[in-house]
């Protein structure tokens, strides 16, 4: 029997292997679950068949989400969630064999669209438990299990508020969770996306190019479709959209048996010590610049269809010279004033590289040139003119268009980080505390958001810190005295992000810290660390 795995382009291939792929999985990897008797979930189109039934006047023409927004219209939100459920068959189905095969490849990273949980069971069946990220409130959550980040984008029926199924479930999508659309863009620049179980008629589909176009452009990474005897024209189509498809021979009516064997097949060909990589992500830069000497971390600013470039050819030379690059995104989690959480890092941080390519970019420039003066600033531009006239002669280089002028930049701006930063001294000149409380107070700030909206477990009014934490106490998740306490944190937060650091008195600050790393504790059900 011949290879299948000799089908995958070796790109993709490596990539599996080192576990630096993004599996997209769709509602047609769903139809292969076990069930006990009946038929399996659906698909999409399935899912709209059996509630188009139900309609008192369905539309002949409607595609699938014109029916199930019918549906909802009809009937009720409610009644279209509970339908769904037991279309889906949530209660009894189990995971195939075919999932399986998928989750025990190498993932750090997984997106489904579907509304089930049959990856998350065959993640706990292959021994490699995973985390689940349905709201954005999740996405500041270190992920705490050994298997990979499963972000469901669309949601799950545990969480009907957050499902997105009907038309305007889609229209209103990007605008409701648009940290959660930039995370998600930002791995398909960064992970070889694989969508595997797709029609190019799924609404979800459209959604997911449709992100990938809306916020990469052109910068995502070469995107793959495993499909199973796919019909010319689906291959076209399919390409027409930027996706290549990787044609595997057997049944296109049923791929599962040949999309298992190619899983199986890679795993095979994985050596013994990597089978079981997986590396979660966390937030490096907030590690790095809790351990980092004062003045031996680098702010960076770059859109997301660069950062790929950059963590390629800037970041590697900047560690090597024991410096650490620290980005916004590293810290950033749902309600928090952006504005305020830069002026944080970079109050942190002796330089900054920024990529001028926006009118977000410019503002950052002068919030950077404010706190650190032109001569700590090197930027990347399209456009010089778009710097303007008042700041010119700060250090620029244009924005390098293939590898030659990517490693030219990489030597150029490892020389102005050694100018800039000077070599590292074997005893600091300065003690790092200052700094370090800020980006302490931040990092703890963020803990304490991310708590009290997964503890509340509902919308928030407000997305303010002071005002979330007076929201936990009306709920009754802290007391008095812990009120009292986390209101003078939040008034030394806000400060944080607008004084220097010499306005911050650490014992204060400690003391402070302290009470948050309690109230963070008890909200978890764990007991605080050492103080």
């Amino acid at each position: 029997m011949a290879s299948l795995v000799k089908l995958l382009p070796r790109p993709l291939f490596d990539e599996i292997v080192r576990g630096r792929w993004l599996p997209v999985v769709g509602s047609g990897l769903s139809r292969n679950a076990v069930v006990p008797s009946g038929s399996p979930p659906p698909d999409w189109n399935g899912l709209a068949k059996a509630l188009r039934s139900e309609l008192s006047d369905p539309d002949d023409s409607g595609d699938a989400v014109d029916l199930i927004s019918a549906y909802s219209h009809e009937h009720g939100r409610p009644a279209l969630i509970e339908r769904v459920a037991r279309q889906l068959r949530i209660a009894d189905s189990v995971p195939g064999p075919v999932h399986l095969s998928l989750c025990r490849l190498p993932i750090e990273l997984l997106l489904t669209t579907n509304f089930d949980f049959l990856l998350e069971r065959a993640f706990d069946q292959v021994g490699k438990p995973c985390h689940p990220v349905v709201d954005e409130h999740q996405l500041s959550l270190k992920n705490p299990y050994p298997g990979p980040t499963l972000f469901k984008l669309h949601g799950d029926v545990n969480r009907p508020e957050r499902l997105v199924m009907t038309e305007e479930d889609f229209d209103r999508f990007l605008v409701r969770n648009p940290l959660l659309a930039t995370v998600v863009a930002s791995h398909f620049a960064q992970l070889t996306p694989v969508l595997i179980g797709y029609s190019l008629s799924d609404p979800d589909l459209r959604q997911v190019l449709a992100l990938v176009r809306e916020r990469l452009g052109t910068g995502s990474r070469t995107m793959y479709a495993l499909e199973v005897d796919p019909a010319p024209s689906k291959v076209a189509r399919f390409e027409r959209r930027g996706v290549k498809v990787v044609s595997l021979p057997g049944s296109r009516r049923d791929p599962a048996p040949t999309l298992e064997r190619v899983f199986d097949e890679v795993f095979s060909a994985i050596p013994d010590e990597a089978r079981d990589r997986l590396v979660p992500r966390s937030h490096e830069s907030a590690l790095a610049l809790r351990s980092a000497p004062l003045g031996r971390s680098c702010f960076l600013s770059a859109p997301l269809a660069s950062q790929a470039d950059y963590e390629e050819w800037i970041v590697p030379e900047a560690t090597e010279l024991g410096i650490s690059i620290v980005r916004v995104e590293d810290f950033a989690a749902p309600g928090q004033s952006i504005v305020a959480l830069v002026e944080s890092v970079i109050a942190t941080v002796g330089c900054a590289i920024l990529e001028v390519s926006s009118s977000w970019t410019l503002l950052e420039l002068g919030m950077v040139l404010n706190r650190l003066g032109r001569d700590k600033i090197f930027l990347v531009t399209h456009q010089l003119d778009r710097i303007p006239q008042n700041i010119s002669g700060i250090r620029s280089h244009p924005k390098p268009t293939d590898a030659q002028e990517w490693s030219h930049l990489s030597s150029v701006v490892a020389s102005w980080l050694l100018e800039t930063l000077g070599v590292p001294a074997s005893e600091p000149t300065q003690h790092p505390a200052a700094a370090e409380m800020i980006g302490a107070i931040m990092i703890a700030a963020t803990d304490l958001e991310r708590i009290i909206g997964d503890s509340l477990r509902r919308p928030l009014r407000s997305r303010s810190l002071s005002r979330m934490v007076e929201e936990a106490f009306r709920s009754g998740l802290i007391d008095e005295a812990e009120l009292s306490t986390l209101r003078q944190f939040a008034s030394l937060r806000n400060a944080a992000a607008h004084e220097p650091p010499s306005g911050l008195q650490p014992p204060e600050v400690r003391h402070l810290l302290q009470a948050v790393n309690r109230v963070v504790a008890k909200l978890a059900g764990k007991p605080a660390g050492p103080e």
